[in-house]
């Protein structure tokens, strides 16, 4: 993962482990940089060219790569794919007054 700007992050799915079989593909990865209070941004390439669907559920992280269940409140404002399928721009928002580290739980197809 490398970071483009300070409020948005990239994600590089191409390594990540994937659980589901046929057409759709599914993995959780941690982000680069901790979630912020308010709004975020993280961008996700190397989708398999041709992605037509995505979902994304962005989560609090804990070690050593699990979803955690805390009392931060993440909201999903946009998900929008680009670039032919291979990337896509999540925007969200963190309710919590300090940052946190993140992931996203993602199926696509």
């Amino acid at each position: 993962m490398e970071t483009i700007l300070s409020s948005t992050t990239t994600m590089d799915i191409s390594s990540s482990e994937t659980r589901m079989a046929g057409a759709f593909s599914g993995f959780f990865a941690r982000i680069s940089l901790d979630a912020q209070p308010g709004e975020n941004e993280v961008i996700i390439h190397s989708l398999p060219l041709g992605t037509k669907c995505i979902t994304v559920w962005m989560m609090e992280w804990s070690s050593p790569n699990n979803p955690h269940v805390g009392d931060a409140v993440f909201y999903t404002d946009s998900v929008q794919l680009f670039d032919n399928g291979t990337k896509c721009r999540v925007k969200y928002r963190l309710d919590y007054p300090m940052a946190l580290p993140a992931a996203a739980s993602i199926i696509c197809g």
